[in-house]
């Protein structure tokens, strides 16, 4: 198996500079950054991800992933296509949620108004056996 030096990037033969592209705050997002680019044949590494585990909360640490400058304007591309599907799907969740809050507002009135035609048949049936309204008089 050949092994490969994840920080050392290789172009036409020769070691090409190597940028940081992105920081961020939490480990899981600069992975799936990094699976992104990585699936566009971009070579990367994240850098600072053992610090992020130790300092979970954000502190001064921060993980970032680092990238050949030749593929700075690429990877900048495939980063606001993620940002852009990410915010569309930001707001598909509040439309989600407006419709559930609407329906679920709709099944409480529709509970309420079940509820209130049992509680008005209850009271009919009472009053008719009290012979407090009459059956001749009831239209109903």
């Amino acid at each position: 198996m050949q092994e490969e030096i994840l920080d050392y990037f290789e172009q036409n033969g020769k070691a090409s500079e190597v940028v940081v592209f992105r920081y961020f705050t939490f480990e899981s997002e600069a992975h799936i950054c990094a699976a992104r680019l990585r699936e566009e044949k971009i070579p990367c590494f994240i850098s600072n991800s053992y610090m992020s585990t130790a300092l979970p909360l954000g502190g001064t640490s921060e993980v970032s992933i680092y990238i050949r400058l030749g593929d700075l304007a690429a990877a900048e591309h495939i980063f606001k296509e993620m940002e852009t599907l990410a915010n569309q799907a930001l707001i598909y969740e509040e439309d989600v949620s407006l419709m559930a809050t609407r329906n679920s507002w709709m099944a409480s009135l529709v509970r309420y108004l079940f509820l209130s035609l049992i509680v008005l048949l209850l009271m009919r049936a009472f009053l008719r056996a009290r012979q407090i309204i009459l059956w001749q008089l009831d239209s109903f």
